[in-house]
Parts: structure tokens; C-alpha cells; sequence
């Protein structure tokens, strides 16, 4: 992400939600590189999956 290649980063990220399906910090990312592209319903989506496995998560 850091790199802004966000197609090869959504590939890991979705690797890894396969195997961590919970894990907040991942859909947050994955919101992010939504947002990015301009894409908000996903990005509002996404953000809301991770407040929904970490509810203080003030980042999403």
C-alpha cells in the first residue's frame, strides 16, 4: 500500500481475510485502497467490517 500498488496489495489483503476473517486491520486496509479509488460505498463497507470485529478501532 505504502507503494500505492493497491491492485497487488488487495490481492494479499484478500489472501490474508481468508485465512483471518476478522482481522480489523486488514478490512480497514482494505477500505483505504477503496477510498483511493474513489469507490466510497465499498470503502464505507469495508470500514464498517472492521469496526465490527474491533469496535474501539478510532483508525476505520
Amino acid at each position: 500500500m505504502y507503494r500505492r500498488d493497491y491492485n497487488g496489495a488487495e490481492k494479499f489483503i484478500n489472501q490474508t481475510l481468508q485465512i483471518e476473517p476478522k482481522n480489523a486491520i486488514e478490512w480497514n486496509r482494505l477500505g483505504e485502497i477503496y477510498n483511493s479509488r474513489s469507490n466510497y460505498n465499498k470503502a464505507v463497507e469495508y470500514l464498517n467490517k472492521a469496526v465490527q470485529f474491533k469496535l474501539d478501532y478510532f483508525e476505520a
